[in-house]
């Protein structure tokens, strides 16, 4: 799992993923992220079950935690490397939903070549969104119509977010694409009740 936003125009870039097991990373105090693997990262935050932790040098990471940490693009990349973890560049992603959290995520992403894809089923909102987004396909439909997310390339986007204003339908939204393909999922949840199904399901929240 990793979830990834850029400021500064790209320079600067906030990352969250999971340890996974057998990582270097398992074991590791925090200072060694610099002293050993040598990499210009800042780790701001570990989430452990249901604790959040603001580490110092001695804190030592385990597989399974969820760690953010903030970067320069190159050093990030350079991190991931280092560390043996995944990290796949996006190319292309569907969003189901046209609210405020679509639109000002898709415009973090505009200075990227990232293709983007919304599903909105407000038609109003669809023209307004093409207004707002020159660079994004806008499709007017319903998101939860399985022939429709088929039809938009589910099977072939590389990352899928659920973003409706519906918790329920979100979940269900994320685990229909992860039958679907090997997409990086981002499932929006407001209710604290469905955080133990999403960490149980392994999607990011």
């Amino acid at each position: 799992m990793l979830l990834r936003l850029s400021f500064a125009k790209g320079r600067i870039e906030l990352l969250k993923f999971l340890i996974p097991r057998e990582s270097i990373l398992d074991q590791m105090k925090v200072m060694d992220v610099v002293n050993k693997l040598k990499s210009n990262v800042l780790i701001c935050a570990v989430e452990r079950g249901e604790d959040v932790v603001i580490p110092d040098g001695n804190f030592e990471m385990r597989a399974g935690d969820k760690i953010s940490f903030i970067a320069p693009h190159a050093d990030s990349a350079e991190f991931f490397h280092k560390a043996g973890i995944e990290n796949n560049t996006v190319n292309t992603a569907m969003f189901v939903g046209g609210g405020k959290l679509t639109y000002y995520l898709t415009k973090l992403l505009s200075d990227t070549k990232i293709k983007i894809t919304i599903i909105e089923r407000n038609a109003d909102r669809c023209r307004e969104l093409s207004e707002l987004l020159p660079n994004a396909m806008i499709i007017h439909g319903d998101g939860a119509d399985q022939q429709l997310l088929l039809e938009e390339g589910i099977r072939q986007t590389e990352a899928f977010a659920s973003l409706t204003g519906f918790d329920e339908e979100n979940i269900m939204l994320s685990l229909y694409a992860a039958s679907q393909s090997n997409a990086k999922l981002i499932t929006k949840v407001n209710k604290i009740a469905f955080e133990n199904v999403i960490n149980s399901l392994n999607l990011a929240a």
